[in-house]
């Protein structure tokens, strides 16, 4: 087991060591594939982040129990996201922290919702960039945006409204509510409650 203290903050953060030949004998003490158990570098400060994708992806799959969630680093090698993506191996600028597909109303059919976690400010282009590839250049049936506080989501929000929303023809029908917002980024009891 490996800790992580974070500076500046009461967190101490516990992780399995991801060494192939560790993770294989905490695998065997805890009963479970090596596989199962696999966990992406991440850098200190991407902690806090990742924790945050973690307390959303249980949230979300309490209320969905027929629900399959996908990670970034994992949506290269699923072929259904890459499809809702529209993105190739060799082609990943923008990836969502994480997608969640469900079953459509028809046979065969998918419903795909992708979750971006914003904890700080990126540039205008940058938001605007993504947010007209996700309306416009995928299959994503909507795309909700955990912001870190109002004035963060009221930028992205302008700029989806402004600069994304008119141009974006494929969800033309549906482009008011396409687009959701949540303020729920500290651990909130019901923060799918909170979604406008």
């Amino acid at each position: 087991v490996k800790t992580t203290r974070m500076s500046g903050t009461n967190c101490v953060f516990y992780r399995l060591s991801q060494e192939p030949t560790r993770r294989a004998q905490a695998a065997k003490i805890i009963g479970v594939e090596p596989d199962s158990i696999f966990a992406p570098k991440l850098r200190g400060r991407d902690l806090l982040h990742h924790e945050l994708c973690e307390y959303w992806i249980n949230k979300v799959e309490a209320a969905l129990p027929g629900c399959k969630i996908i990670r970034e680093w994992d949506i290269p090698n699923d072929s259904v996201c890459t499809n809702q993506l529209q993105v190739k191996k060799e082609n990943l600028e923008f990836l969502p922290d994480f997608v969640v597909l469900l079953p459509g109303d028809k046979a065969g059919a998918i419903v795909s919702v992708a979750f971006e976690i914003e904890r700080t400010r990126k540039s205008d282009r940058r938001i605007t960039r993504k947010l007209h590839k996700y309306a416009a250049r995928t299959h994503l049936d909507g795309m909700i945006y955990v912001c870190d506080s109002d004035r963060l989501s009221e930028t992205v929000c302008s700029l989806y409204n402004e600069k994304v929303k008119e141009r974006a023809l494929r969800i033309g029908k549906y482009a008011e509510n396409f687009f959701l917002f949540s303020d729920a980024t500290e651990f909130a009891d019901e923060p799918l409650t909170r979604i406008f």
